[in-house]
């Protein structure tokens, strides 16, 4: 009867304690909400960084953001997205999402994104930012989302 009573108890306690704890050990806190797709073009609309025309190198662009504890280097990513001209954009993670993030695109050539951004808590991942809304320089302000951002340089 002991015995029986014994296992019940240790039962219920683990029962409980795994029903009430918040298991993190699976969950994957990299998410999508902070990648931009951005394609530099001039007022004629030929492709500064792919193509024939391109003024950029696009191995030389390197993106980061001022951080307290030093330097976020932002990866940059050739993606195709017009395969009939050849050109391409290039996507951006901005994870962690910060307000001012700058674009060396060499040359002499650094511009600057403005983002603005929602936050939530989360248990397991902490506070997670997602991107809503970005300006390219002094450009119109753009929403966030999974397509292509075309960005009009001089």
């Amino acid at each position: 009867m002991i015995r029986l009573f014994c296992l019940l108890v240790l039962v219920t306690s683990c029962l409980v304690n795994l029903s009430c704890s918040t298991n993190c050990s699976n969950l994957d806190c990299i998410t999508d909400e902070g990648r931009l797709r951005i394609r530099l073009v001039n007022s004629a609309g030929t492709d500064l960084v792919f193509g024939p025309g391109h003024r950029y190198e696009k191995d030389s662009i390197v993106v980061y953001a001022n951080n307290p504890g030093g330097l976020i280097n932002y990866p940059v990513h050739p993606v195709p997205a017009f395969p009939a001209t050849g050109d391409s954009s290039i996507s951006l993670y901005l994870v962690p999402i910060r307000d001012t993030v700058f674009i060396n695109l060499g040359n002499g050539d650094l511009d600057t994104l403005f983002l603005n951004y929602s936050s939530r808590d989360t248990k397991c991942c902490g506070t997670i930012r997602t991107g809503t809304t970005f300006r390219y320089n002094d450009g119109s302000l753009k929403a966030f989302g999974d397509s292509v951002h075309t960005i009009v340089k001089p």
